[in-house]
């Protein structure tokens, strides 16, 4: 026979079961679709969190008291806790107390809670250093430690939200400072191009003031030279005239005394007397008067001359002028009366012979008269004193014409310099507009916020706080796994034993003494598990245990609710029970938020989740270990006993039992030799 005729004959004896037994073949069937059940209740369970994640209960707690900055009222919280509500990306619930939300995160209510303090706003707009305002994210690893990650992941997502929503009001801030600035600076400007303007009008007015303030100085020296000449020439005429007042009062004295000693009419009869030699006398006499004549006239001519030019002398010209007009008109009389003498001379020269007796007081008269005009001409003015007196109106004449020069120009400098002056002004109000604008357009002080430039960048910071604390990711999973890995347990159980088959020695005998006798093995079984179990989780894998007892009740307890609804399944669907528990577990587990918080999950698994007693057992598992859902162990472990409670009884007397004979009894596991 051939090796394929062998393996066909193989193949004809199972084919052969087919047809001897129809439910093997319902069973072949059913079998078809369990990895597919396997896969669609896991995967659809996972299918959409992020979908599911607006059901994921948050709690948020808005404290903070907000801040106000540039008379504008900044609450941040508020806007976060509004922001976030509006998004619904997690399912915020507002709280209003602390401790509340933090009993609620402990208890399993909220997966984290977002806690906003008092001095938030305050803190995150100062920017006083990086991470100045905080936030604190409660949550619990021990609860879900899938939970606790999305809550670790939204803390840095909420501080870059925030921090970006603060940046963005920041630079709006600096944006408007800067367009204020932008038209200050315009201002400014304006105003240095006034001050410019005003600047150059300035200095050039002050060059006009420079250059007339020379010319005015150049005049002043110049009338300060003619002063000092005009004070010279005035000193020089002073004495001079001084000089000639004093000869012609002596000059005056003298011919008063010439006219006192002038002979008598009877003293001239007496003259004639001696004609001959009054003759000789008269001769030289008449020589003498025309002598003085000619002086007499050139007095007349100077005197006049003084008179006419001392009048334009200052202050003592008049009086000069005056003085020299009395001398005037004594000289005029004094010329006439010359001009008589002569006639008089010439006559007495011809009646020479008649005044012959009166030669001789005549003659005594006449050296009176010499001795008074003697004396009348050392008493005139000398020579050198009428040039001095010359030059010095000469000097004085100078002098006058350069003052008036210098005067002319101090004028014409004044003139200048007042021009340069008014725009000067022009320029000083100009620069004092312009200076005006300035101060306007610089601000007293900078509207800069003293700000750490860290904190400016990354003002707001996050921090997570862990309610039940878990070491590491597989300790995390191990309170899932542990319980699944005792369902499995469980499960096995039913390899080893017919659950639904009994001798039919034992048929006789009460349902409870049946079901309760055919659990002691599996269970007892399940109970070593147990054991082994926590052997390796607390010495192999060095897992701490915060309750170790209540660990281990969990545990026990567990496995006797999984072995019981093993044994109910087969009990009532046979060998598919077995395959139904497998199912189940996978429901359970989906169903259990075990994984992934429960509101992650479909709305069949959430409406499934706290009537599984997997949910329970995984919580209670979690209080144990790592004292989660804030120690409420009492609460899950009663929980649990709510299963065994309803399905004990309902196993015991729904259940199918099948009676085989003593010797047809034998174990599920193929042990035969």
């Amino acid at each position: 026979m051939s090796w394929l005729a062998s393996v066909y004959q193989v193949l004809l004896c199972d084919l052969r079961l087919l047809r001897r037994y129809p439910r093997l073949r319902f069973s072949v069937l059913g079998i078809l679709f369990v990895p597919s059940l396997y896969a669609l209740i896991y995967i659809s369970s996972m299918w959409n969190p992020e979908a599911n994640a607006p059901n994921l209960p948050v709690a948020i707690v808005n404290l903070d008291q907000g801040t106000q900055f540039k008379g504008e009222v900044i609450e941040i919280g508020r806007t976060l806790t509004e922001k976030l509500k509006a998004e619904q990306k997690l399912g915020f619930q507002e709280l209003h107390d602390e401790a509340l939300a933090r009993q609620g995160v402990r208890q399993g209510r909220f997966d984290f809670a977002l806690i906003i303090p008092q001095n938030f706003s305050t803190q995150a707009v100062r920017a006083e250093r990086s991470g100045a305002g905080q936030l604190l994210v409660y949550t619990s690893e021990g609860n879900n430690y899938t939970g606790a990650s999305v809550a670790k992941k939204f803390a840095p997502e909420i501080t870059r939200r925030l921090n970006e929503l603060l940046n963005e009001r920041r630079w709006g801030r600096v944006s408007d400072i800067a367009l204020d600035s932008k038209e200050k600076v315009a201002r400014l400007k304006e105003g240095v191009m006034a001050l410019n303007q005003g600047a150059q009008q300035l200095r050039d007015g002050l060059v006009k003031a420079n250059e007339g303030s020379h010319q005015l100085n150049k005049g002043l020296g110049k009338a300060d030279e003619a002063g000092r000449q005009i004070q010279i020439g005035a000193g020089q005429l002073k004495d001079g005239g001084l000089r000639l007042t004093e000869g012609m009062k002596q000059l005056g004295a003298g011919i008063q005394t010439m006219n006192d000693k002038l002979p008598s009419a009877d003293d001239l009869q007496r003259l004639r007397s001696g004609a001959q030699t009054l003759n000789e006398g008269q001769k030289s006499l008449n020589a003498g008067l025309v002598q003085l004549q000619d002086g007499s006239v050139r007095l007349t001519a100077g005197v006049r001359e003084l008179k006419e030019k001392s009048t334009d002398i200052p202050i003592w010209g008049k009086r000069v002028a005056d003085g020299a007009g009395q001398i005037e008109a004594g000289t005029v009389k004094l010329n006439e009366g010359l001009i008589r003498a002569s006639s008089g001379s010439a006559q007495l020269v011809q009646g020479s012979g008649q005044l012959a007796d009166g030669v001789q007081r005549l003659t005594e008269g006449m050296d009176k008269i010499g001795a008074g005009v003697r004396q009348m001409h050392q008493k005139m003015p000398a020579a050198t004193d009428l040039d001095r007196y010359g030059a010095g109106l000469v000097k004085l004449d100078a002098g006058t014409a350069q003052l008036s020069q210098g005067l002319g120009q101090l004028n014409s400098g004044s003139q200048r310099l007042d021009a340069g002056l008014d725009a000067l002004e022009e320029g000083a109000g100009k620069l004092a507009a312009g200076l005006q604008t300035l101060d306007e357009a610089v601000p007293m002080t900078l509207d800069i916020p003293v700000i750490d430039a860290a904190g400016f960048s990354s003002s707001v910071k996050t921090e997570v706080e862990i309610a039940a604390p878990v070491l590491n990711n597989g300790t995390a999973f191990a309170s899932n796994f542990i319980p699944l890995s005792l369902w499995v347990g469980a499960v096995m159980t039913a390899f080893l034993f017919h659950y639904r088959k009994l001798p039919v020695t034992v048929q006789g005998h009460g349902a409870w003494a049946k079901s309760v006798g055919k659990m002691f093995i599996p269970s007892a079984i399940v109970l070593a598990q147990v054991m082994v179990m926590l052997i390796t989780v607390r010495v192999v894998m060095g897992i701490q245990v915060n309750h170790p007892v209540l660990l281990v009740l969990t545990l026990l307890t567990s496995s006797i609710i999984f072995v019981s609804i093993v044994m109910a399944l087969v009990r009532w669907l046979g060998d598919t029970g077995k395959v139904m528990a497998v199912l189940f577990l996978i429901l359970q587990l989906s169903s259990s938020g075990a994984i992934v918080p429960i509101q992650l999950s479909g709305e069949v698994f959430q409406f499934l989740h706290p009537y599984l007693p997997f949910t329970w057992v995984v919580k209670a598992t979690k209080v144990a270990m790592f004292d989660a859902y804030d120690g409420q162990w009492l609460a899950m472990y009663a929980q649990m006993l709510i299963t065994p409670l309803i399905l004990w009884p309902l196993s015991t007397y729904t259940g199918r039992w099948i009676y085989q004979a003593e010797a047809d009894y034998m174990p599920a596991l193929d042990v035969v030799q």
